[in-house]
């Protein structure tokens, strides 16, 4: 049950929220299916809620509107690739207000004579754009030769923006998995270019992984050596060591393996190697943890003592590349761009984590989502820069609140989450108002920076079998609504919701 500082009336989930709202969550989570059937199922769900005949996601570029997608009877001759001028669309109309546009009987409405009702003898019509990084990249729409069945209502206008926000979502994923796999190209590249320095420097160069064993020689160790590539490659490098000493150099090897650093040329290890002659030489070892293609991976320089080189500066310009791009990797999948909190995927990721410890300690966990007050507003009046601005200033005060235990995210456009590890619905509110309390604090713009918030708290039963991703689905959704209640009941103010107590 919601509960606010002003009143505590009792929330009924209506059943058609609770299929729509559930659809749209497997359609949202089965990126398997890739992102055409992903929108293609959209479609046909909006299809279906709405009764319409035509559903259609489309691409606007300048003044012009392209069909990406599009779900509509034979008889109607709109495709995949069609593209119109703008203004003849419907769309523009959606584009000029910003918002989600609905019309029950165009014939009746001051689109009566709009060229897109005379085109294809639309009856009915709405609309929501669709924004992709934050700036608007096309329209979800769905259209009808009928007349609607009924008035939209807030439920049809609130469901076709959650729509949107789903592709919007999908759209930012591909384009980070677009980024992602541009900088694992890169990563790749690096690799070769790693492979390539150490073949071509003149320094005798072995590469091992940690238990030893020699996965690469370059061509001045085989000569420095007397083996090769193919006599030495899966053998151990104690090979190359005296007998004498084996044993010594194992124990060295292993503790290297356990704790490893850099070693560079000039204050690494002096001993003695063998060649395959059974010739003993003074030697001088460098060695260089690196991460390669297939796992963590040594590099070591090999200096006879008698002929110095002085080439360890390259090998450490790639390396440190290499690991630059590693980290960048590893940023990309985890972050939001534009706020530096973890993204979507991340937060879910934790937040099943964190479900499942909790039930396995018997401990509360709460999750508190908050949606930026009359945001529309910002980017209307003041521009998209400084929408942007905003939601860096709330990903601020998020962080300046949360604890290290928890997880504050950007969700999706203006809406933030955290989950609060071992937290009741008493800390979960405290948490939540301290968050509000910052983010007033904050100036904007306008001078009036708020946020509506909602907040729900889990009590696992601690059962050996935990459906981990119902769960999470019911969570968030109680946290949703309790937002939403936070939003009607006047902005800028906690709502909890205590639906999920003792939930199975």
């Amino acid at each position: 049950m919601p509960i606010t500082s002003e009143s505590r009336p009792h929330i009924k989930p209506a059943m058609a929220i609770e299929n729509i709202t559930r659809a749209l969550y497997e359609i949202s989570t089965a990126h398997q299916l890739g992102f055409r059937s992903q929108v293609m199922k959209l479609l046909k769900l909006g299809c279906e809620y709405y009764d319409m005949e035509i559903g259609i996601l489309s691409e606007i570029k300048s003044n012009e509107y392209s069909v990406r997608y599009v779900r509509c009877p034979h008889d109607i001759k709109i495709r995949s690739g069609d593209t119109f001028d703008l203004n003849e669309t419907l769309c523009a109309e959606v584009l000029s207000s910003g918002h989600h546009l609905a019309i029950e009987n165009i014939q009746k409405s001051v689109f009566d004579l709009h060229l897109a009702s005379n085109l294809f003898s639309i009856k009915s019509y709405i609309g929501v754009p669709v924004r992709s990084n934050g700036r608007i990249c096309g329209t979800l729409n769905y259209s009808s030769r009928s007349l609607s069945p009924g008035k939209f209502s807030e439920l049809h206008l609130d469901i076709i923006e959650q729509m949107s926000v789903l592709v919007g979502s999908e759209l930012d994923r591909l384009d980070k998995r677009k980024k992602l796999e541009t900088a694992f190209r890169s990563t790749e590249v690096l690799n070769e270019r790693l492979r390539l320095t150490v073949e071509a420097s003149p320094t005798a160069m072995i590469t091992t992984n940690y238990d030893g064993l020699i996965i690469h020689v370059n061509e001045a160790a085989e000569k420095l050596f007397e083996y090769s590539k193919n006599e030495l490659i899966d053998r151990s490098v104690d090979v190359l060591v005296p007998k004498n000493i084996r044993s010594e150099h194992a124990k060295q090897r292993q503790g290297f393996a356990r704790k490893p650093r850099e070693r560079p040329m000039g204050i690494g290890r002096e001993f003695y190697a063998i060649k395959k002659s059974g010739e003993r030489f003074q030697v001088e070892i460098g060695l260089r943890p690196v991460d390669g293609p297939q796992g963590k991976n040594i590099i070591c320089s090999v200096v006879d003592l008698t002929l110095r080189k002085e080439h360890e500066e390259t090998i450490l310009r790639q390396s440190q590349e290499l690991k630059a791009a590693n980290d960048k990797l590893s940023e990309l999948a985890t972050t939001d761009g534009l706020t530096g909190l973890a993204n979507r995927r991340y937060f879910i990721e934790r937040l099943e984590q964190q479900l499942l410890l909790a039930n396995r300690n018997g401990t509360p966990l709460s999750v508190v989502m908050l949606d930026v007050d009359n945001f529309k507003k910002y980017n209307d009046c003041y521009g998209h820069q400084a929408g942007d601005g905003i939601l860096q200033q709330v990903s601020a005060s998020l962080t300046q609140v949360a604890r290290g235990s928890d997880v504050a995210a950007r969700y999706g456009g203006e809406e933030f989450v955290i989950v609060l590890p071992n937290t009741d619905e008493t800390g979960s509110i405290t948490i939540a108002e301290r968050c509000r309390q910052e983010i007033a604090n904050q100036s904007s713009v306008d001078g009036n920076l708020t946020a509506s918030f909602g907040a729900t708290t889990v009590h696992p039963s601690g059962q050996n079998t935990l459906d981990v991703k119902s769960l999470v689905h019911a969570t968030m959704k109680a946290a949703d609504e309790a937002m939403y209640h936070s939003k009607n009941a006047g902005k800028n103010r906690v709502t909890h919701f205590n639906g999920l107590d003792r939930a199975s």
